[in-house]
């Protein structure tokens, strides 16, 4: 058709396309297998909270931190922990002041 109009019809249409590479099974099932890997070391740490702060096992959560950073050990180095310590208010309590540095 001589002179048509080949405009997008809707501004979103103007936005590039995405295009994957195809990616075979056995590559995937290797990133699958290593997603699941990483969160079975996890989960198998029993890190559990109670009200009462004298049957927390901080212990568990100081390995958590030390797991999740041999998984994510890239995440690590680009990111900073912040430690939150416990608080009145993560037994119930007031929440403390937020800071007076």
């Amino acid at each position: 058709m001589l002179g048509a109009d080949v405009r997008p019809k809707h501004p979103r249409d103007r936005r590039p396309r995405c295009t994957f590479a195809p990616v075979a099974a056995e590559e995937t099932a290797e990133r699958n297998g290593r997603a699941v890997a990483k969160l079975q070391a996890l989960v198998r740490i029993p890190t559990v909270s109670n009200r009462d702060p004298a049957l927390v096992d901080t212990d568990a959560f100081d390995r958590l931190l030390v797991e999740l950073e041999h998984q994510f050990p890239l995440l690590h180095e680009r990111l900073e922990l912040t430690r939150i310590p416990s608080t009145p208010c993560s037994s119930g309590g007031p929440a403390p002041a937020v800071s007076d540095r």
